[in-house]
Protein backbone atom coordinates (compact mmCIF):
# COMPACT_ATOMS: atom_id res chain seq x y z
CA UNK A 1 0.00 0.00 0.00
CA UNK A 2 2.95 2.45 0.37
CA UNK A 3 3.94 1.69 -2.64
CA UNK A 4 0.96 2.76 -4.36
CA UNK A 5 0.83 5.80 -2.40
CA UNK A 6 4.59 6.36 -3.14
CA UNK A 7 4.19 6.38 -6.60
CA UNK A 8 0.58 8.52 -6.78
CA UNK A 9 2.52 11.11 -4.81
CA UNK A 10 5.15 10.92 -7.78
CA UNK A 11 3.37 11.13 -10.45
CA UNK A 12 1.15 14.40 -9.20
CA UNK A 13 4.57 15.66 -8.32
CA UNK A 14 5.69 15.03 -11.91
CA UNK A 15 2.66 16.75 -13.21
CA UNK A 16 2.68 20.18 -10.81
CA UNK A 17 6.31 20.53 -12.12
CA UNK A 18 5.49 19.69 -16.00
CA UNK A 19 2.80 22.58 -15.06
CA UNK A 20 5.37 24.73 -13.41
CA UNK A 21 7.84 24.54 -16.00
CA UNK A 22 5.42 24.97 -18.96
CA UNK A 23 6.76 21.47 -20.58
CA UNK A 24 4.62 18.11 -21.59
CA UNK A 25 3.78 16.79 -18.17
CA UNK A 26 5.29 13.23 -20.12
CA UNK A 27 8.42 14.53 -19.89
CA UNK A 28 8.99 14.53 -15.65
CA UNK A 29 6.53 11.12 -15.91
CA UNK A 30 9.59 9.67 -18.24
CA UNK A 31 12.22 10.89 -15.58
CA UNK A 32 10.78 9.77 -12.05
CA UNK A 33 10.03 6.45 -13.73
CA UNK A 34 13.10 5.46 -15.09
CA UNK A 35 14.48 6.72 -11.49
CA UNK A 36 12.19 4.84 -9.35
CA UNK A 37 12.26 1.96 -11.30
CA UNK A 38 14.94 0.37 -10.73
CA UNK A 39 15.53 1.78 -7.25
CA UNK A 40 12.41 -0.31 -6.86
CA UNK A 41 13.60 -3.53 -8.65
CA UNK A 42 16.48 -3.46 -5.84
CA UNK A 43 13.76 -3.94 -2.80
CA UNK A 44 11.70 -6.35 -4.64
CA UNK A 45 12.77 -9.97 -4.83
CA UNK A 46 12.30 -12.28 -8.16
CA UNK A 47 8.37 -12.86 -7.44
CA UNK A 48 7.41 -9.52 -6.40
CA UNK A 49 7.05 -9.43 -2.71
CA UNK A 50 9.28 -7.74 -0.26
Amino acid sequence: MLELGGIIILGILAQWVAWRLKIPAILPLILIGLLVGPIAAEFLSADGSK
